[in-house]
C-alpha cells in the first residue's frame, strides 16, 4: 500500500505494519493528478493538485497526530497494470481499516456558518441544519451516483462528509447515532440500510443480490469499472482485466459469486443470467427491462394469458406484484429468444422473487 506524507509530503510504500491513516473519497474530476504527476512535480496547473492540497491541509488541521493519506489519484502507479489490479482487490480492505475516511463533496455548497453548527453537536434535535437546500444539494451531488463510491461509502467505520468549502455536512459511523436526519438522508438516496451506515460491521450481514441492487444507476466512466467497483464489496477479488468488456467482466463477477454460494446457481437463476447476456436490452444487471424492449405486439397479445395465468397462481406473495404489462412483455422477450414457455415461467419467477422488475414504472411497459 503506497501512503502519502502529510508533512513530508513524499510517497513511502508498506508491505507490513502500515501505519494510521487516513483515506480519501470524491469524485473524479478531468484534471486528476497521476502518481507520476505528484512525485516528479510535474503538471502542477492541473485542477486536481488544488484538490489535493485541499485534502493535505484538512489533515494536517484537523487530525495531527495521523501523517499518512491515501488518496486514489497518485497512491496508486496506473500505468502499472498489475499493481492496479491488485489495488482493485485491496480496495474495500484500505476504506475499512483507515482511521478515516473524508468524503469531498464538491458539488455541495455548505456555508461556514452551517459548518460550525455541524461540528459543535447540535444534531441531537430534529437535525436543524439538514435545510431543504442542503437535502436538494445532496440529491444531485454526483458522489452519490457513481459506482466506487459506494464502497467508499459501506466500508470504512467513520466516514466524514465534507463540502466544496471543506466544511462537515455530516458523519457516518459508529458513535454517531444522533445524527439521524442525515443519515436518513444518506440511506434514501443510496438505499444502503441506517443500520449498515451506522455500523460498517452490518454489511455482512447482507446478501450479494442485496449489494449488487444497491449500485443500480450508479455510473463509471469505464464499462468494466460497473462490475469492478464491486470486488471488494461482495468479497470476490478476481482481478481487473481492462478491455476485457462488461459483459466478461459481469461474466466472471458471477461465476466466482456462483462458486463461493454467494448467489443462487438453481436453474431459473442461471437462465434469468443467461437471457441477461443475451439480450441486449436487459442490461444492467439486476435490473433492466427498457421502453423499448418489446416491439412485437403479436407476442404480447398471443402469450399474455398463458404468462399472467402462472404468474398469478405460482409467483411468490411476499414480493412486490409487477402489472399485467410487464409481466406479457418481459414473457413475450423470452420466448422471442427460443426459450420454451416451461422456462420462461421458471424465469419470471426468479424476475419477481428478486425484486428485478418490480420497480418498473407504468409508464415503461405502457403501448
Amino acid at each position: 500500500m503506497r501512503l502519502y506524507n502529510v508533512v513530508t509530503c513524499t510517497f513511502q510504500q508498506f508491505h507490513s505494519a502500515i501505519p494510521p491513516y487516513i483515506i480519501a473519497s470524491h469524485r473524479w474530476g478531468s484534471e486528476e493528478v497521476t502518481y507520476q504527476d505528484v512525485e516528479g512535480h510535474l503538471n502542477t496547473y492541473k485542477s486536481g493538485y488544488v484538490k489535493l492540497r485541499g485534502f493535505l491541509d484538512y489533515v494536517r488541521q484537523t487530525y495531527p497526530f495521523i501523517h499518512w493519506l491515501w488518496i486514489d489519484t497518485c497512491c496508486i502507479d496506473k500505468t502499472n497494470s498489475v499493481e492496479l489490479s491488485e489495488a482493485i482487490n485491496s480496495m474495500f480492505r484500505w476504506y475499512r481499516n483507515a482511521a478515516v475516511c473524508l468524503a469531498y463533496l464538491s458539488d455541495v455548497d455548505f456555508s461556514a456558518e452551517d459548518g460550525t453548527a455541524a461540528e459543535s453537536g447540535t444534531r441531537t434535535e430534529g437535525n436543524a441544519y439538514m435545510s431543504d437546500d442542503l437535502k436538494r444539494q445532496l440529491q444531485h451531488s454526483q458522489w452519490f451516483q457513481r459506482g466506487w463510491t459506494l464502497q467508499e461509502l459501506v466500508a470504512p467505520r467513520l466516514v466524514v462528509f465534507l463540502s466544496q468549502q471543506w466544511n462537515v455536512i455530516g458523519f457516518k459511523g459508529r458513535g454517531f447515532y444522533n445524527d439521524t436526519s442525515f443519515v436518513a438522508q444518506v440511506a434514501a438516496l443510496t438505499r444502503v440500510p441506517a443500520e449498515v451506515l451506522h455500523d460498517s460491521r452490518e454489511v455482512g450481514r447482507v446478501s450479494a443480490e442485496q449489494k449488487i441492487r444497491w449500485a443500480l444507476g450508479r455510473g463509471t466512466t469505464r464499462e468494466e469499472d460497473r462490475w469492478y467497483c464491486l470486488f471488494g464489496l461482495l468479497d470476490a477479488p478476481i482481478g481487473a482485466n481492462y478491455g476485457e468488456g462488461s459483459k466478461r467482466a459481469r461474466r466472471r463477477l458471477l461465476t466466482e459469486l456462483e462458486a463461493v454460494g454467494s448467489i443462487a446457481t438453481g436453474r431459473a437463476a442461471v437462465l434469468t443470467r443467461e437471457f441477461d447476456e443475451r439480450e441486449p436490452e436487459f442490461n444492467d444487471f439486476p435490473d433492466g427491462l427498457r421502453d423499448d424492449a418489446v416491439t412485437s405486439s403479436g407476442y404480447q397479445t398471443a402469450l399474455f394469458d398463458d404468462a399472467q395465468s402462472h404468474t398469478e397462481e405460482e409467483l411468490p406473495e411476499n414480493k412486490p406484484r409487477p402489472s399485467p404489462e410487464t409481466v406479457r412483455r418481459l414473457y413475450a422477450l423470452i420466448i422471442a429468444q427460443g426459450y420454451s414457455r416451461t422456462d420462461a415461467v421458471e424465469m419470471l419467477r426468479e424476475y419477481v422473487a428478486t425484486g428485478r422488475i418490480a420497480r418498473l414504472r407504468q409508464t415503461q411497459v405502457a403501448g
